[in-house]
């Protein structure tokens, strides 16, 4: 919850931030932005170190107090990038994209599922890239991150 706690704080300020119009108010609350943010990537920094796989089951728990959101959804909704370039949220980001299969393993097997159609995933010219069968999505990077770089 301490984690959930920094990135609702991150989004609120964020919110504060767009609607100041002083500047100097705008860099203490910039500064407040990054403290937060810090502090829930120390947070999972720390959880991911001592028990990695702890860590990426906490990162799909939806919190009730924020919105019935997962950290990974809150940091996508309020734009902490720093939080979802975390290894523990890239690797929890993974496991959900190639249904807990690491991405250098899938060769085509016919089991891998495309998140978009359930059509049947192959791997394309690397192992960061996969190819739907079915629909002819093509995705360098797991769905969600996605969404930040078209941002």
């Amino acid at each position: 919850a301490p984690t959930g706690a920094a990135l609702y704080a991150y989004g609120c300020l964020s919110v504060m931030k767009s609607m100041e119009t002083e500047e100097n108010k705008r860099q203490e609350i910039a500064t407040k932005m990054i403290e937060f943010e810090t502090m829930a990537c120390e947070t999972l920094r720390r959880t991911y170190s001592l028990k990695p796989e702890q860590a990426i089951q906490l990162l799909s728990v939806k919190m009730s107090k924020w919105g019935n959101m997962s950290c990974p959804i809150l940091a996508l909704k309020f734009g902490a990038r720093r939080f979802l370039s975390e290894s523990a949220c890239l690797k929890f980001t993974n496991n959900t994209w190639t249904r807990g299969k690491p991405l250098e393993t899938l060769r085509g097997e016919d089991d891998n599922e495309c998140a978009y159609c359930q059509g049947k995933l192959r791997k394309s010219d690397n192992i960061v890239s996969l190819e739907c069968r079915k629909c002819q999505v093509r995705e360098k990077f797991p769905p969600i991150l996605l969404l930040i770089f078209r941002c």
